[in-house]
């Protein structure tokens, strides 16, 4: 498996392209939707999530492939399902930027942190019909 050191590493790159890069990206894509879409409803959080969900999911599904492949202890099978389960988890969050109410809900459970879901809930039944 990854170290805990190489972990924490990826973990903290996260955090800072997630600062540096997601934030004002959202905001961008938000101002585009406000600029193209009459009347809509502000969908930073949705823009966000989805964008940090892709990137969360995709760079750790490579980093297990990679691994799985290329390490020389363990199983490479289990490292490829797990690849796959990542790369799954991906979908959600790519629809979430395309603002499918069902893929938003998906992206919200699958990053199995209460703290996100409940900023989601009251997020996601503000925009249920307009999604």
């Amino acid at each position: 498996m990854i170290s805990e050191q190489v972990f924490n590493a990826l973990w903290g790159a996260l955090l800072v392209v997630s600062i540096i890069v997601f934030i004002p990206l959202s905001e961008r894509m938000n101002k585009k939707l406000l600029e193209s879409t009459p009347q809509p409803q502000p969908y930073k959080w949705g823009f966000f999530l989805g964008l940090a969900g892709t990137l969360a999911y995709g760079g750790l599904g490579i980093i297990m492939l990679g691994y799985s492949l290329f390490a020389q202890d363990g199983e490479p099978l289990e490292g490829i399902i797990t690849a796959i389960l990542f790369a799954l988890f991906v979908i959600p969050h790519v629809l979430t930027i395309k603002r499918k109410k069902w893929a938003l809900i998906l992206a919200t459970i699958s990053t199995i942190n209460p703290i996100v879901w409940i900023a989601s809930i009251s997020y996601i039944k503000k925009r249920w019909g307009e999604l």
